[in-house]
This record gives C-alpha cells, structure tokens and sequence, in this order.
C-alpha cells in the first residue's frame, strides 16, 4: 500500500489519509471454533492456498474485507457511481458488498447503504453481532492552521431502525490535531478498540479502547506497550474477545505493513505474535477476518502477481484429491534397545473397525501394505513379550513405531513453550537411567510428544535442551505405573540488555574472564557471548563490533596485540553458534580506557584488574 505516507496531506492538496481507509475491520463475532486461526498461528499451511478474488479485485484498489450477516463488505475505488469523473472516482474510496460461494469465492459487487456512503471517504468499519449498529471511519473535515481546511480521521456511528440507518454522528468531538479510526467491537457490543495519533502514546499510531458503562462511553484506555511501539499501529480487528489481529510496520517484520495477534485480558494485550509466511510477505499484509466457515479467512495483500495494487486474497483448504492407491511402510523397533523386531503382526482395519489387511514384518522390522491415500486407518500390533500397540493414521509418510517390552513401564510426555503454551517439536530429550548406566534419546514428534519405556524399579531423571530455551532437568522417582509428563520450557532471556537496541549504543560484557596476558576464555564464562548470540538471532540485521580491553599490567603494545586477539577469540565463539561473521568487526585497545585507578604503576587487586578486563559491543547497526 503505496499510499501509506498519505496519512497527514491537507485537504487544500486534494489528498485524503488513504490509511485510514486501508484498514477497514468490520466485525461480526460469532460463537465458533477459529480452526484456520489456530493452523495460521502455528505455521500450518500445507492444507491450505490462497486465492486471489478475481471475481472483485480490479486495477483499481480493493481491500480490508470485513465479514457482515451473510455477506462481504470490504473498501474500494475506481468505481464510477455518484461521482463526476473517472479521476474522482479513482480518488475517492467507498463501502461495497459482495458474497461468499458455495466454493468461498467472492462473487458479484454492490454498494453499501447510500446513507454511510458519502461525498467524503468511508472505510473501516465495525458492526454489533445483531447487525443493527455499525461503527466506521470517515475522513473528517476541520479548520487546521491559518484557517486552512484538513481532512483528519474520526469515528462515525449510526444505527438500524426498520431497515434503514440512521443518520451518522460522531463518537469522539472533532479534533484539529490528531485522528481516530478503524473502530472494531467485541461481542458484547461495550469494548470498542480503535487506532489514534493522541498524545501520550508509544509511537506515532497507537491502539486503544473505550468501554461502555451504564451506557456512557469511558475516556479511551492505551492496549499498552506490548503491542503499541514507537511505529504505527493500526488495523485493530477482534477475531475473538480475547484475540486481537492488527498491523504495525515495526523493525524485524517481513516488510512493509505486517499482520500480527495479540492475546487479551481484560482488553489490554499480554502477548503478540508476528503471523508467519506465506500469510505475511515483503509487501504490506493487512485485514485478517475469519469466515463464518472457519477454515477459512480472507486478507488483503499488495504482494506482486495480483490484479491491481490491493487485493482481497482468501485462504482456501485445499481440495482433496481422487483418492490413489499408495504403499504405506511400517518399521517395528524394540523402544529401548532401537533393535527391528521381525514377526510382528500389524493388522490393518478402518475407522468403524473393518479389517483391510493383516501382516508380519521381515527380518529388518518392516512391511508394506496397499492403502487408499487419504483416507483414516488403525493399525494394530501383536507379538509376544510387547505391549499392543494402536493408534489412527493416514497413509503417506513412512512410519516408525516402538514397541514396549512387558517388563518395562511406559512413560508418555510433551514438550511445551511455558509462555505461549505452545508443544515444541524437534526436541531432543534423554532419559538417563541409574540402574544401568544408560542413556536414552528420544526426538519430540510435530506435536511435541515423546515416549519411553522405563525398566521397573529404575530411578531416573530427564535432561533436555531447546535451541533459544534454559535447559531442563527432571527427577523421576521410581516408576511402578504408566505416567504421563510435561516438560515446560522457558524461553532465554537477554539479561546484558539494559537499555533499547540504539545504533551507536553500547553493551558492556561484565562477566567473560580471561586469564593474565592470554586470549582464551575461561570455561564456564560464556554465557554473556550465549546470550549476545541469542540477541544478534533475534535482531538478524543488527551488526556489532566487538571492543577488547585488558589491564594495565605488561607491555602497553604487547597489550594491544592481546585485547584484539580476546575480540578476536569472542569473535570466533560467536561463529560457533551461528552468527554470520560478515556481522562482527573487532578492535582491540588495550589498557588505553581503564575503568578504575589501575593504571601503571599503582599496585591494585587481582580483582580490580579484573574489572578492566572486559568486552564492549558496540552497536553498528540494528
């Protein structure tokens, strides 16, 4: 959306706050399971595609779709009703409505009520759950300076008696200075969120919200510093009462304008999440609604190949193919020792229990079996001296199962985010087993999962590590029946951050120790290059250099020599966990800035020659 820096030109210029308008989050809550919200959360795209809306997109620009009773309403312009030329009406953006499919593809155009439709601009907007009160945003004009005309952004309300709106009237006094826009309503019809440059926010646009109180609406409340920043905010749209979508162009997006969600309690934000690719691109993302069907949403996207410059995209489950014939393999190990188990019978049955097929594995544990692709199977194992196993599946993939030996007792977990209370796959977790001085390792399946079978009257404790988590540790006590676990993983904090992320700021490494007149880090002393590490990962523009200063004991030259190799060795540390070298330049300069009295000559504790010897990290760019 290349009309994004249109937000403050005057009315005497002919040019309106097109942002305003580019959000339009109109909302209707209903009681339903946001299926499509969760897989969009978690990255799940396989099963989906997204559709650009041929049937209404145009040349012209058509965005922010919005879900209302049984239909569509979304913004656009380039359409020629009520207006005098084709300039004007590429100019001006009205309200239009549209509707959903038997296949969810928007179809047909009309324009919305004539009443909210007028000579200004009209966009983002919000109705209650019955449909018969709406809240919108249209262009506003009042007296700027000298007398000069301006068009600001203000809340307009109107409702619904016997079929037909009542005349708009504004929800917040005019205002010369600054705006408010893209109002969205939670289910109770008493919470309004909306967007404004007021003062005392974070940023330049801010969200907030009004709540109703014996029917008077209260002075607007910020959503607080975990969702607003110093950018722009903008695009508040409630997907449930407690799930907030909007659009901020803040550092480390994926370009332009991003979708993120905000999880809400007590209507200000507790956590924010950027939604990932395809979803969001390099090109501005905006307007996320989730149909009545929740396996679908639509969204508006400026990303190339689309008709015009906004485009109302749908994402759409993708169709199921014919179903095929497709060989399914089964590998059959023994859970503890990882040996193939030849001889073991895998029977083959659908949902409703009818048996399709029934083998034995050959002697490297595996067999094959024709299966329809698609479709939902149980298989079943039996042999003697293992547990049964069972469990549904859907042929395709290749598939491992352990078997538990009888005399072994199964304990069953999941790996979990703490925070976001989320499974984290791809996990590594050992059991370490004190009656037979034994390790074993387990790798957490997509959902999280892992499972072991312990030797009975074995005590035992868990150790795990998770990329950017604190490691983990967990006694058992001895196990004399099945038990389930949860293995809660908290998320790495960056404690050498004192101060924002600022270009020419400096962070001061207090705590990596090196001996007198060498290079090498002393063991057990990396933790503040593991979190610098985690940090340049989380900031993957950022670009630092790495400053070494020694003590004032020893040659001042030889000195210098010394504190660019201590960069240099940090330098190489970093390397080592992954951080791209092009990002890390070094200098050394030796006893040149001692940080207390210790200079030569004056006789000083090993300690307080230790405060001098230390690593600055300057910030080159972020």
């Amino acid at each position: 959306m290349h009309m994004y820096h249109f937000f403050t030109i005057s009315y005497y210029k002919q040019r309106v706050i097109i942002i305003g308008l580019i959000a339009f989050q109109c909302f209707y809550l209903t009681a339903q399971n946001n299926d499509i919200l969760s897989d969009i959360m978690n990255g799940q795209f396989n099963d989906y595609e997204i559709i650009n809306q041929s049937g209404i997109n145009t040349s012209a620009l058509e965005f922010s779709p919005c879900i209302y009773l049984d239909s569509l309403v979304y913004v656009a312009n380039g359409r020629t009703e009520g207006r005098k030329s084709k300039s004007q009406a590429a100019s001006y953006f009205n309200l239009y409505k549209t509707f959903i499919d038997q296949e969810n593809h928007l179809v047909g155009e009309t324009p919305l009520s004539g009443v909210l439709n007028s000579t200004f601009h009209e966009g983002p907007l919000t109705f209650n759950k019955e449909g018969t009160e709406v809240f919108f945003t249209r262009n506003n004009q009042v007296e700027g300076a000298r007398n000069q005309k301006k068009m600001n952004l203000s809340i307009f309300t109107s409702t619904k008696v016997n079929g037909i709106w009542s005349k708009p009237i504004e929800l917040f006094a005019s205002n010369n200075e600054f705006s408010f826009c893209h109002p969205s309503l939670n289910s109770a019809g008493d919470r309004l969120y909306f967007s404004s440059n007021m003062p005392g926010g974070y940023g330049n646009y801010d969200l907030y919200f009004i709540e109703k109180v014996t029917g008077i609406w209260s002075s607007p409340i910020n959503v607080g510093s975990v969702v607003n920043t110093g950018d722009n905010e903008l695009f508040p749209n409630l997907l449930s009462d407690e799930t907030l979508s909007f659009s901020s162009n803040r550092p480390n997006g994926l370009g332009g304008l991003d979708i993120y969600v905000a999880e809400l309690k007590d209507g200000k934000a507790y956590s924010t999440e950027l939604l990932p690719e395809p979803l969001n691109s390099g090109s501005d993302d905006i307007s996320l609604v989730i149909s009545p069907d929740p396996s679908v949403a639509f969204f508006t996207s400026s990303r190339p190949g689309g008709a015009g410059q906004d485009d109302i995209y749908a994402i759409l489950p993708k169709k199921q193919k014919p179903s095929t014939p497709v060989d399914q393999s089964f590998v059959v190990m023994d859970s503890i020792k990882l040996k193939r188990l030849a001889n073991v019978t895998i029977t083959i049955s659908t949902d409703d229990g009818n048996p399709v097929y029934s083998g034995l594995t050959d002697r490297n544990g595996s067999l094959k079996a024709k299966l329809q692709e698609g479709k939902s199977y149980k298989y079943e194992t039996t042999i003697l001296g293992y547990k049964k196993v069972q469990n549904n599946f859907i042929p395709g993939q290749a598939m491992t199962l352990r078997l538990l030996s009888d005399a072994c007792i199964s304990l069953k977990g999941v790996a979990m985010d703490k925070e976001k209370n989320k499974p984290l796959p791809n996990i590594e977790v050992n059991l370490v087993l004190d009656c037979e001085d034994e390790v074993m390792t387990r790798i957490t399946d997509g959902s999280g999962v892992f499972e072991f079978c312990v030797p009975q009257d074995c005590r035992s404790f868990i150790s795990s590590r998770a990329k950017d988590y604190y490691d983990l540790k967990l006694n058992l006590a001895t196990m004399t029946e099945e038990k389930q676990i949860t293995l809660e993983f908290i998320k790495e904090q960056v404690s050498i951050l004192k101060d924002p992320i600022k270009v020419g700021g400096t962070i001061i490494l207090e705590n990596i120790y090196y001996d007198f007149n060498k290079s090498t880090i002393r063991p057990g002393t990396e933790r503040e290059l593991n979190e610098l590490a985690t940090l340049l990962e989380q900031n993957p523009n950022m670009e630092i250099k790495l400053v070494a200063h020694t003590d004032s004991r020893g040659d001042a030259k030889e000195n210098v020599t010394l504190s660019l190799s201590r960069a240099q060795e940090a330098k190489n540390y970093l390397i080592s966990k992954g951080v791209g070298g092009d990002k890390i330049s070094i200098e050394g300069r030796g006893e040149t800035q001692p940080r207390n009295r210790c200079k030569d000559g004056v006789n000083c504790t090993e300690e307080e020659h230790q405060y001098n010897r230390r690593m600055e990290v300057i910030i080159k760019k972020k």
